[in-house]
């Protein structure tokens, strides 16, 4: 939802003038994986395991650079989620699984006024003259049990 508020006449342009396959995750489904809890503690074992190591591989190095961004930066913002990190996880068909099918929506981008940036779903009735497209549109995992095997997916690098 971000790029299209930062960018709406460009993805506008995208939706409306292009046949690339778009899939959208929205803040329903992002909002749901904060940065606290489950992934903190994996990504935590994680670096304990990796130190307890004799030689510090590049494997390791990588975990103690993460678990450093994620609690200098992430974790004293109480909001921040893994925004992109869902929509990135996706591609990995190792963690498709753990999505909930889309639902297949109409969409627009308002270009608009006071709404510039927002998506639109088309109402039943249509006739607003906006260009629709058909895009799958994902709002959840399969369940919170996955959900959290999807974060320990994510903190151990299980892609």
């Amino acid at each position: 939802e971000w790029n299209v508020y930062a960018a709406p006449y460009d993805t506008a342009f995208i939706f409306e003038e292009t046949a690339i396959p778009i899939s959208m995750f929205p803040l329903d489904i992002s909002n749901q994986v904060p940065v606290a809890g489950t992934f903190m503690e994996t990504l935590q074992a994680a670096l304990t395991n990796a130190s307890q190591e004799a030689n510090a591989t590049s494997d390791a190095l990588l975990i103690e650079l993460m678990y450093a961004f994620y609690e200098e930066i992430a974790l004293p913002a109480p909001m921040y989620r893994l925004w992109n990190t869902v929509v990135v996880g996706y591609l990995s068909p190792a963690l498709q699984p753990y999505y909930a099918p889309p639902e297949v929506t109409n969409i627009t981008i308002v270009t608009d006024f006071e709404d510039q940036g927002w998506t639109k779903k088309q109402d039943l009735g249509g006739g607003d003259g906006a260009i629709y497209r058909s895009v799958p549109v994902f709002t959840s995992f399969t369940s919170e049990e996955d959900k959290d095997k999807w974060m320990e997916a994510i903190a151990n690098f299980d892609v």
